[in-house]
C-alpha cells in the first residue's frame, strides 16, 4: 500500500521474490526460511513430536489466511499435501496448535508472525494474489430460515466487497508525490461510493464524508477529477483490465466457469447533450434512443447459467472499426476463459466482425438488420423457418479491402415476441431447413440467443453502477465506466455466492437485488482505509 515503509523485514524480502498473482498461501509459507528460530524454542522437550519450524509455518499460515485454530487444523487434516509442505509427518491436534500459540511462543515470536503475515498479505494483494481473502467461498445455507438467509446475504455482501476492495484497489496507481495528502485508496473509495450512490464528484464528496468513518477526509471533487485526468486513458484501461483480471482469478478458485464459455458482446450507450466539437468519444446514437449523441462502451460478458461476469471492456472512439473492437474484447477475455460461442449485439453484424470470429475459431449468433436484401429474402419465404447458407456480406475488413466478401448463414424465423413477425440472424453454426427436425434444431439454436440475452437482461446493467458526470475529458469517462464494471462484477460475485450457498440450481434471476446490494455495501466500500 502507499503507506508501506521502504525497509522490509527478512521474511518480506523472501516473500517479495516468490509472490506472483497465482501464488498460493501454502506454497509461499513453505518457501519462507524460519530456520533461524530453531535455537529459540522455549520448550525443547516438545521437539520430538512437534518440531518448532513446522509449527511456526502453520501459525504463520493461520495468520496469513485469517484462519481460526480449528480452521487451520481442519484444513491440514483434509489437505495432507499442504501439511507435508509445512513439514508435518502427522497433523497435530487442535489443542496442540492452541497450546503452542498460547504457551510455546513468546510475545516476540507472536509479534513477528502477526506483523510479517499482515505485511506479506498486503504485498500479495498489491501483486494480484488472493492470499488471505476467504469471503468468496460458498457456505451450506440450504433450508435456513428467511431471517438467517437475510443475515447471511447482508454479511456476505459486506465481506465479499471488502475483500474485492483489498484485492482490486492496489491495481490503481496514481502518479502522486510521496507526501501527497490523500492515499490512493481514498480516490478508489470515493469513486466506489459515487458509483453506488449515483452521485457526481462534487456532491459525492459530501455524501462520502457523511457516510464514511475514515479518520482522514476524502479528496474534494476537483482534486479527484484532477488526479484521474493525469492518469490518461491508456493507463486507466490497463488498470481496469488488471482489476478485472484479479477478480476473475479469485472467483475461479471457487466457481466453475463453463468450459468453453458462452459470452455476449454488447454496446452500452451513455447519452451526451453538450457541445461535441472535437470530442473523440462522442458519436451518433442509434435511432432507437431518445437522444442524438452518446458515448459508447463495448463489453464482453459471460452469460452462462452458472456464472455471469464481465471479462473485458473498452471505450469506442471515432474511427474504431467493429473488427478492432471485437478483437480487443475477445483476446482480453481469452486470457481468462476459453470461448465457444459469441452472442453479439446487432451493431456487430458486419463483415469485419465475422472475419474476426472466423480468425478466433468461435461460433457466433448475431441479429441481422432488416436491410433491403434481408427484406427481399423474407418476402420470398415458403415456410416458417428458412436458412440461406453461404449468404454473402460485403464490407471493410481490418488490413484488407473496403468491400471484402465473407460468407455466413442467414436464418429467418418467427419472432419469439410476436410470431406474426419475422426476425433475421446470421450464424456460422451448421444450420439448415430441409426437414422439420432440422428446422426445429435451427430454431433451438437461435432461441439460445434470446434466452441468454434474456438471462443477462434480468440483471441490472452496468450503468446502474455508474457515477454521474458531465465531464468531456476522455480519461474521466473511461475511469467512471471502468469502475462501474468493477462494482457490477462485485455484485454479480455476491449474488452468485449467495445462490450457490442456498443451492439454487437455475440462477435465472438475481437473489440479491442491485438495490439491496447498493444499500448494503455503500458504507462498507467507503469505510475501509
Amino acid at each position: 500500500m502507499s503507506d508501506r515503509p521502504a525497509q522490509r523485514s527478512r521474511l518480506e524480502k523472501q516473500a517479495a521474490k516468490t509472490i506472483e498473482a497465482d501464488t498460493e498461501a501454502v506454497e509461499l509459507v513453505s518457501q519462507l526460511d524460519f530456520g533461524y528460530l530453531k535455537n529459540n524454542d522455549r520448550y525443547a522437550n516438545w521437539h520430538a513430536s512437534t518440531p518448532l519450524v513446522p509449527m511456526v509455518r502453520a501459525q504463520f499460515l493461520r495468520k496469513l489466511e485469517d484462519y481460526s485454530i480449528s480452521d487451520l487444523q481442519r484444513h491440514l487434516e483434509h489437505h495432507s499435501d499442504d501439511a507435508e509442505a509445512l513439514g508435518f509427518d502427522n497433523v497435530p491436534a487442535r489443542t496442540t496448535f492452541g497450546r503452542t500459540w498460547r504457551e510455546r511462543f513468546d510475545d516476540n515470536l507472536k509479534h513477528t508472525i502477526e506483523f510479517n503475515a499482515k505485511r506479506i498479505r498486503e504485498l500479495a494483494h498489491e501483486r494480484g494474489s488472493s492470499i488471505g481473502l476467504q469471503a468468496i467461498e460458498p457456505e451450506d445455507k440450504r433450508g435456513v430460515s428467511n431471517r438467517t438467509e437475510d443475515r447471511f446475504i447482508a454479511d456476505k455482501s459486506k465481506d465479499v466487497t471488502e475483500e474485492m476492495q483489498r484485492l482490486v484497489f492496489p491495481a490503481f496507481k496514481f502518479d502522486r508525490a510521496d507526501n501527497a495528502k490523500y492515499e490512493t485508496d481514498a480516490f478508489c473509495e470515493l469513486q466506489s461510493h459515487m458509483g453506488l450512490s449515483g452521485s457526481a464528484a462534487e456532491s459525492g464528496t459530501d455524501l462520502f464524508a457523511d457516510d464514511t468513518p475514515r479518520e482522514t477526509s476524502a479528496p474534494d471533487g476537483d482534486t479527484h477529477l484532477y488526479n484521474i485526468k493525469r492518469l490518461g486513458p491508456d493507463a486507466i484501461q490497463n488498470m481496469i483490465d488488471e482489476g478485472i483480471s484479479r477478480m476473475v482469478h479469485k472467483a475461479k478458485h471457487h466457481f466453475e466457469f463453463s468450459r468453453p464459455a458462452e459470452v455476449a458482446i454488447d454496446m452500452t450507450y451513455i447519452a451526451y447533450y453538450g457541445d461535441r466539437d472535437e470530442l473523440e468519444m462522442v458519436m451518433g446514437a442509434p435511432s432507437t434512443k431518445s437522444y442524438d449523441w452518446c458515448y459508447k462502451f463495448a463489453t464482453l460478458t459471460v452469460v452462462g447459467e452458472n456464472v455471469k461476469f464481465t471479462l473485458a471492456m473498452r471505450p469506442v472512439k471515432k474511427g474504431d472499426t467493429i473488427g478492432e473492437i471485437v478483437r480487443d474484447l475477445f483476446w482480453q477475455a481469452r486470457e481468462h476463459v476459453s470461448i465457444s460461442m459469441v452472442y453479439a449485439d446487432r451493431e456487430f453484424c458486419a463483415t469485419d466482425a465475422i472475419r474476426a470470429f472466423e480468425e478466433a475459431g468461435v461460433n457466433y449468433v448475431i441479429p441481422s438488420p432488416k436491410n433491403t436484401r434481408v427484406k427481399r429474402e423474407i418476402d420470398r419465404m415458403q415456410q416458417d423457418i428458412e436458412v440461406k447458407q453461404g449468404y454473402a456480406i460485403r464490407g471493410a475488413v481490418l488490413g484488407g479491402a473496403t468491400n471484402e466478401r465473407v460468407e455466413t448463414n442467414l436464418v429467418l424465423l418467427p419472432s419469439s415476441k410476436d410470431e406474426s413477425k419475422t426476425v433475421a440472424f446470421i450464424t456460422n453454426k451448421d444450420v439448415n431447413d430441409e426437414i422439420r427436425s432440422d428446422r426445429r434444431e435451427t430454431k433451438g439454436l437461435i432461441g439460445r440467443y434470446s434466452r441468454r440475452w434474456g438471462i443477462e437482461n434480468s440483471y441490472k446493467t452496468i450503468k446502474d453502477f455508474l457515477a454521474w458526470t458531465t465531464s468531456k475529458d476522455f480519461s474521466v469517462r473511461v475511469f467512471y465506466f471502468g469502475f462501474a464494471v468493477l462494482l457490477y462484477n462485485m455484485w454479480l460475485l455476491v449474488d452468485l455466492l449467495v445462490q450457490v450457498s442456498l443451492d439454487i440450481e437455475h440462477r435465472y434471476k438475481p437473489r440479491v437485488t442491485a438495490k439491496r446490494f447498493l444499500n448494503l455495501v455503500r458504507k462498507q466500500l467507503a469505510g475501509i482505509g
